[in-house]
């Protein structure tokens, strides 16, 4: 092929040697005809790649101008290890390596980005990665000096540093400059495959501080901390833990685990069964979501406090959704267990009570909930200061099912209002003494009553939201306070409405 040009060519691949330039049609090709130490130009341009672009001798890719290598998104894209980067580097040593400067690295969401692999060496200067389908860059079994790197946009990472399999060299990374690793997770090696001689170093500047995560091979380079961090601190040494429920059960009486803003997948109840403090750092930024097979996201007994989170469950099923209760108090209760300035939505129960006692719940919003709190049986608890709304039955429900004696609970401080059906419920039978619940020093939505078994609601598969995905509003109707028995609430200038 032959171009005549009085403004060059666009988009140029070109090696100049001994004072001769050649020209090439594809940056592979170019790479197929090099030599070790040559330098290949490319021109500026977007070049779309639909296969891995391969180096496998100690060349330099030169970006003149703005270059970006962009993955083209035709479905053509491998997914096999050794052919599903954007970008692979499987040459170079010390004294000659391949280099890498001046472009973008762009996957675009269709491909793994760049990979170096078994005993590689490689130098990327002033590289940008963006969009890769894993790390933006994998070191395995190679050394990779990086300066300037910019990533973001990465699934798994900004830069991974492992041995990889089959592979019998150490993995070394270095970065300097003034690049940024904009994902959450920047640096990072999981620890696999190492041995006495195959290592992992990575070097970086000062501000990356490294976070080694207990009962695991996990390391974490980071300059902006770790996001959804799980730690104890005692004795002025902070630990890491790779979940919430590892730092539990590592935790000894009086520890608080600190939990770092995200959003925790929990494929299993949490199970907070220790005196001990689990405590987000932020309850807006700090949410517990359960699985919708599991029976409930939070258990708390034994003298547990869960402080200054979200609380909820996966809704993407309704009927058939077997988490029935959001956080659920153990039974039988000795030592006060503690629910404190948390959010609780969008669960089916959003608090749980049966046959305990011990339990306080104070300072909580607990909203859009089928049920706000349900106490259930013999259940004693203090109950101060919490919101309680837009629960689409009841805000609160003191329920009897089989137990022969009811619980004393106390309620103080608290505004429960603007729920479905009814604010609070007793439906607890008459027992000797009988319970009546005082609740002269809360908010209520107004002071009307019904003497009732229910207050009407519909049951849970009919009554699915239209915020959860369902169809069902408020009723038009309502009433605030609905006894079992005739003056088993006690509130200020309550008014019948029904008999």
């Amino acid at each position: 092929m032959k171009v005549w040009s009085n403004k060059g060519l666009k988009k140029a691949v070109s090696i100049t040697k001994e004072g001769t330039t050649r020209y090439y049609g594809t940056i592979q090709s170019a790479i197929q005809a090099a030599s070790e130490g040559d330098t290949i130009l490319l021109g500026a341009g977007t070049y779309e790649l639909s296969e891995q672009l391969t180096i496998n001798k100690a060349i330099t890719l030169e970006g003149i101008g703005t270059v970006t290598l962009k993955a083209v998104p035709d479905g053509s894209w491998s997914t096999v290890n050794g052919s599903k980067h954007l970008l692979a580097i499987h040459a170079g040593t010390e004294s000659e390596p391949v280099t890498i400067s001046n472009m973008v690295i762009d996957a675009n969401n269709e491909s793994h980005a760049i990979n170096t692999y078994d005993n590689a060496y490689g130098i990327l200067d002033n590289v940008t990665i963006e969009n890769g389908l894993g790390a933006g860059l994998t070191v395995n079994g190679s050394t990779i000096e990086a300066n300037n790197l910019n990533t973001s946009g990465n699934a798994w990472g900004a830069v991974n540093v492992d041995i990889g399999g089959n592979v019998s060299t150490s993995s070394v990374f270095t970065l300097t400059g003034n690049g940024e690793l904009e994902e959450d997770t920047q640096i990072w090696s999981d620890g696999d495959n190492v041995t006495e001689n195959e290592t992992v170093t990575v070097n970086a500047p000062a501000e990356y501080i490294l976070y080694e995560i207990e009962d695991t091979t996990l390391k974490v380079w980071s300059n902006k901390g770790l996001k959804k961090a799980v730690s104890i601190t005692k004795e002025g040494t902070t630990k890491y833990y790779v979940s919430i429920q590892s730092a539990i059960d590592a935790a000894e009486a009086k520890d608080t685990i600190l939990v770092g803003a995200g959003t925790y997948l929990l494929s299993e109840p949490l199970n907070i069964n220790k005196a001990i403090m689990v405590q987000g750092v932020n309850k807006e930024t700090v949410i517990l979501k359960g699985a919708n097979d599991i029976g409930n996201t939070v258990s708390l007994s034994n003298g547990a406090t869960l402080k200054d989170v979200t609380v909820t469950r996966d809704n993407s099923i309704w009927v058939g959704n077997s988490n029935v209760s959001l956080v659920a108090f153990g039974q039988g209760l000795t030592a006060e267990t503690t629910l404190e300035n948390c959010i609780i939505k969008h669960g089916r129960n959003g608090v749980y009570l049966n046959n305990t006692a011990n339990v306080v719940i104070k300072d909580n919003l607990i909203d859009n909930n089928r049920t706000g709190i349900q106490m259930a049986n013999s259940a004693s608890a203090i109950v101060e200061n919490n919101t309680i709304t837009n629960n689409h039955t009841m805000g609160v429900l003191l329920q009897w099912l089989s137990a022969d004696n009811h619980g004393i609970p106390t309620f103080t401080g608290n505004t429960i209002e603007d729920n479905w059906y009814s604010d609070f419920e007793n439906r607890w039978p008459t027992r000797e003494p009988q319970y009546n619940v005082d609740l002269t020093d809360n908010t209520f939505t107004d002071s009307t009553y019904t003497i009732a078994d229910s207050s009407g609601e519909p049951g849970y598969d009919d009554l699915q939201p239209v915020e959860l995905g369902g169809d069902a509003v408020r009723p038009t109707e309502r009433v605030t306070f609905v006894m079992k028995t005739d003056g088993n609430i006690t509130f200020p200038s309550m008014t019948l409405i029904s008999d």
